[in-house]
């Protein structure tokens, strides 16, 4: 691990799961200055971020080698890719259609871009904000801070980063047409200070600035004069160079190795996708896999029996609800009809006897790992008359009919659960035309606000602050306000993420959780427990954002 002052850590909150960890700042406003370490390729608990650091050729502090990540048992038998260890082929669940993660805001596309690109700073596995390329970050006042980056660092094709580089990516990704500027939309300005240091000036208080700043890609010159080319090339400063997109099929990056944090030790990496999760096994026992997402609960059982395999998993952020959208009004608009949909739904047989046991029930929309969940907030029971008598006092004692649609293979059981969600629906009179699509037209259709009814999205906050997940969805100025929004809950949104006294800010969010609740905004259903399917001899653990961390595994 890298050598330099101990990182930034945000208090865990108090009542929650004891891996629970707030991703925010200090609780007095503003936070006193921070000064962060150089990021840490390889923890033991391993890193985690939305991207990998780069071919500096100089590290700013000088970082140590990175550690080795968890042991894993070692395997009679080697994967395949892995014969010679050092190649290893990852199975995603959905294939990347393009690589720019300013505007593919999906984590199959992050997995691929956090291996090469870096942002300016990353969660780890156990969801602390670290240093990535920015090395420290203070608050000047409640609305200015200053971060310093390193210096030393090059991009893949030698030119060399500095803050002009930070200036110009934070100016691609803010831009109006960019699905990522709701992260930055309380930034007001970048300002170039020297060669590492930027100050930055907020509209309102950023209580979670650290994390907003591992949203920030860091793209090169090159990439930027025409952003069109980031749809197939990506030249980054990360630990593994894009050698070969073929869309549809593979993409492969090789190692770097003049990585400023010490080369990879894994040489070569090839990103693959299979929708259907028997595929996915089958490329894993084949040998054709080293890693693949969204093992079936049912066949953890078949990988743990192989000794050359394993099962690797992980309390995860990823939730999956249906989202009810409403722009159409009757009947999805009446509050009684949502809350008929909600106590229609079996949540419990549904973790039980589809998901295996491997999740659990979702009572509202932020996750327990991180601040501002309200545990007085409980799931909405199973109850099929009260449906029917919500139902009936809205006018509607006959149902109705809507469209639900849904991907395959994308979240964990998604076509059986919606399945055995539109026969729950069935039993209190509203029939469910299922739309069963392929992930990529799924989500590429639903991003564009074309779907109506009701749609089941996995929804997650991989910076580990509540209000991305709201700006999201919940947010009528956001990117994606499909669902619910009010001017009630846009003002709590507002004021919660603009509150720098932690106490304050997370009774705020926990108000919102109540009223999110409360209004049914959603059909909640389950957050859920990352599984994967591994390589025994491979050293890697997955990370609870979901991000496939590379730079610190081995064999």
């Amino acid at each position: 691990m890298f050598r330099s002052i101990a990182p930034y850590r945000v208090p865990p909150l108090v009542g929650v799961l004891a891996l629970v960890l707030s991703v925010a700042c200090t609780a007095a406003p503003p936070p006193a200055p921070t000064t962060a370490p150089a990021p840490k390729p390889a923890p033991t608990t391993a890193g985690a971020a939305t991207a990998p650091a780069a071919k500096p050729t100089v590290a700013a502090a000088e970082p140590t080698k990175p550690a080795a990540a968890p042991a894993a048992t070692q395997a009679p038998a080697a994967a395949p890719s892995g014969a010679a260890k050092n190649e290893i082929v990852v199975v995603q669940s959905a294939d990347v259609p393009s690589l720019d993660p300013a505007k593919n805001l999906v984590v199959h596309v992050f997995n691929v871009a956090q291996n090469v690109l870096d942002t300016a700073t990353y969660l780890d596995r156990e969801l602390k904000v670290q240093p990535r390329l920015a090395m420290s970050w203070k608050a000047i006042d409640d609305t200015s801070w200053e971060v310093k980056f390193r210096s030393g660092v090059k991009f893949h094709d030698g030119s060399p980063f500095n803050t002009q580089s930070v200036k110009a990516s934070f100016e691609y990704q803010s831009a109006a047409d960019t699905p990522s500027r709701t992260f930055f939309a309380n930034w007001a300005s970048l300002d170039v200070v020297d060669e590492t240091t930027v100050r930055i000036k907020t509209k309102a208080p950023e209580p979670y600035f650290p994390n907003v700043l591992s949203r920030l890609w860091i793209f090169s010159a090159a990439d930027l004069k025409d952003p069109a080319t980031l749809n197939t090339t990506m030249i980054g400063t990360g630990g593994y160079k894009l050698t070969e997109f073929v869309k549809g099929d593979h993409i492969t990056l090789t190692a770097n190795p003049d990585y400023w944090a010490g080369a990879p030790k894994i040489q070569k990496v090839t990103f693959r996708s299979a929708p259907e999760a028997s595929a996915r096994v089958a490329m894993l026992q084949a040998g054709q896999a080293d890693v693949i997402v969204n093992l079936p609960v049912e066949q953890t059982r078949v990988i743990e029996g192989d000794g050359r395999l394993r099962v690797a998993t992980v309390l995860g952020l990823r939730a999956v609800p249906l989202m009810i959208d409403q722009r159409k009004g009757a009947p999805l608009s009446d509050l009684r009809v949502r809350q008929a949909m909600n106590y229609a739904v079996d949540r419990e047989a549904i973790v039980k006897n589809i998901l295996g046991g491997f999740a659990a029930q979702q009572p509202a929309t932020i996750s327990p790992l991180i601040e501002g969940n309200n545990p007085d907030v409980k799931p909405y029971a199973y109850d099929p008359d009260k449906a029917k008598q919500l139902l009936t006092d809205a006018g509607y004692a006959s149902g109705f009919e809507i469209n639900f649609y849904h991907p395959t293979g994308r979240w964990m059981k998604d076509a059986e659960a919606a399945q055995a969600i539109g026969q729950m629906l069935a039993k209190v009179g509203i029939k469910t035309n299922l739309k069963t699509l392929e992930y990529s037209t799924f989500f590429a259709n639903w991003s564009k606000g074309e779907f109506d009814g009701m749609t089941m999205i996995g929804v997650t906050n991989p910076d580990g602050a509540p209000s991305s997940l709201f700006n999201l969805f919940l947010y009528s100025k956001g990117s994606w306000p499909y669902s619910l929004t009010d001017p009630q809950l846009d003002q709590m949104i507002e004021k919660a993420r603009s509150m720098m006294d932690r106490d304050e800010r997370v009774r705020t969010f926990r108000e919102i959780e109540k009223f999110v609740h409360d209004q049914a905004a959603w059909i909640f259903l389950w957050e859920q427990k990352d599984i994967y399917g591994a390589n025994k001899s491979l050293k890697w653990e997955p990370a609870p954002n979901e991000m496939i961390y590379l730079w610190d595994a081995s064999f």
